[in-house]
């Protein structure tokens, strides 16, 4: 369950874009002509750019975590020291 929750981030989006790739949704759907997008291989590599985005959005979210709270720790920390 765990791995599942951990995991998701990542490849959700992958799952969803191998599902809907010929949604409205995304973009090079309505780009690319369809002979062109219709190739597994033009899908596959949009699917794996999906998932580098997905991979980049999600570590930047955590970094961004990881930033506030040691702001909020340090902060706490210097006026606990100047009271």
């Amino acid at each position: 369950m765990y791995v599942v929750a951990l995991a998701q981030p990542y490849l959700g989006p992958l799952s969803q874009f191998l599902a809907e790739c010929h949604s409205v949704r995304y973009w090079e759907n309505k780009a690319l002509p369809e002979e062109i997008y219709g190739n597994i291989i033009v899908i596959m590599f949009f699917a794996f750019v999906e998932t580098n985005i997905s991979i980049i959005c999600a570590t930047s979210v955590a970094y961004t975590g990881i930033l506030m709270y040691t702001y909020i720790s340090t902060t706490n920390l210097w006026l606990d020291f100047i009271k």
